[in-house]
C-alpha cells in the first residue's frame, strides 16, 4: 500500500463486493527486488489464487478505519481464494502501470 489516497481508491472499486478486500504487499513480504518486483507480483497473485493462500506481509502499515473494505494480511499467510488480484507498479522514473487479473470461472 503506497498511501493512503492508493487506498481508499482500492476501497471504492472492490469493497462494493460485502466481503473485506485482501491487501498484501510483496516488499514487506520478500524484501525490495527493484526492477523485478513487478514480475514477481503477477507470478505472487497468480500462485495466490491458485493456492488459496495470501501471503503476509512482514512489515506492513495498519490501514485507517476510512478504508474499511481492505483487510492488510500480516505476519502469516492466511487461506482464502481470492479471485481477482490488482498489481500497481512503479518505476523509479516515475512511471506507473496496474494490471487486473481475474481466475476464470471453473
Amino acid at each position: 500500500m503506497g498511501d493512503l489516497n492508493e487506498a481508499e481508491a482500492i476501497g471504492r472499486l472492490f469493497g462494493q463486493r460485502g466481503e473485506p478486500v485482501p491487501v498484501y504487499a510483496s516488499k514487506g513480504a520478500l524484501g525490495c527486488l527493484h526492477a523485478a518486483s513487478p514480475a514477481v507480483d503477477v507470478v505472487l497473485a497468480v500462485e495466490m489464487m491458485r493456492g488459496g493462500i495470501v501471503p503476509g506481509a512482514i512489515t506492513a502499515a495498519r490501514l485507517p478505519d476510512t478504508v474499511g473494505a481492505l483487510r492488510m494480511i500480516k505476519g502469516r499467510p492466511e487461506p482464502m481464494r481470492p479471485r481477482r488480484a490488482l498489481i500497481n507498479a512503479c518505476s523509479s522514473e516515475g512511471q506507473c502501470a496496474s494490471l487486473l487479473i481475474e481466475a476464470p470461472d471453473l
